[in-house]
């Protein structure tokens, strides 16, 4: 793991050299890029793709995850959020996938080392955005992934891009989990085939009809319903009454 350079009260972690990371920090931090286009603006996330520091990159500001006290807890035994995102894509291209070159994380820890904020910035890459029809191609690289013992984390089809014929993760957070692992990983491919139905034709045999998989399905289907249930209640309650 890269060990974080402190820069104005901040940890950088960077492949960047030290004079242009420290500079693409401060302009981060302070907010003085340009931006190009804005993918997501509100309490949840900051996403735009972004000129800071002379780079074409995709920024990435977690500010739900950064307020949420108890986020901030467990900052002070494991990497921020954005240092997992930066390591993650280090990884990603260590095993040969295709992934975006990650340029900075930055964090601030205040008392104790608590993390209250963190950013990432990696390069832009053009590419189009995948569709159900992508299955096909995306799917052998999910089940690559798990092959090397890894989860990607949200595999929805929305973060992946086709860029010259070849799938490219972005917004990845991978890990390796402990526990249940056949079951974990049959888990988020289940959740990938719930954004592309289609792709259940692409899942090989002994996958598709094992006990894990089949087990898999019926639990995030148990759970997209208590989501949708969840949902409909709250916005019941938050409707105003009938006149």
């Amino acid at each position: 793991m890269n060990k974080p350079n402190i820069h104005n009260g901040h940890g950088v972690v960077s492949d960047l050299t030290v004079s242009i990371a420290q500079r693409l920090a401060k302009t981060l931090v302070e907010g003085r890029y340009q931006e190009k286009e804005v993918f997501k603006d509100n309490a949840q996330s900051y996403v735009a793709r972004v000129e800071a520091a002379g780079m074409d990159c995709m920024v990435k500001i977690p500010r739900a995850r950064n307020r949420r006290i108890w986020q901030r807890f467990l900052s002070l035994f494991r990497e921020s959020e954005a240092l997992q995102y930066y390591n993650s894509m280090q990884t990603l291209r260590g095993m040969n996938f295709g992934c975006p070159a990650p340029l900075i994380a930055v964090e601030k820890r205040r008392a104790w080392r608590v993390a209250t904020h963190s950013l990432f910035a990696y390069q832009y890459v053009e590419g189009r955005k995948c569709t159900e029809s992508d299955a096909a191609v995306i799917l052998p690289e999910l089940l690559r992934l798990h092959e090397k013992g890894y989860l990607r984390g949200d595999p929805h089809k929305k973060n992946y891009l086709i860029s010259n014929n070849a799938v490219v993760f972005i917004d990845a957070r991978i890990r390796q989990p402990k526990l249940f692992r056949k079951l974990q990983m049959h888990r988020e491919l289940a959740v990938f085939l719930n954004t592309s139905p289609g792709g259940i034709h692409h899942v090989p045999a002994e996958i598709k009809h094992s006990a894990s998989f089949r087990t898999a399905w019926t639990i995030d289907r148990i759970m997209r319903y208590i989501r949708h249930s969840r949902r409909r209640i709250i916005g019941q309650c938050q409707s105003p009454p009938n006149k």
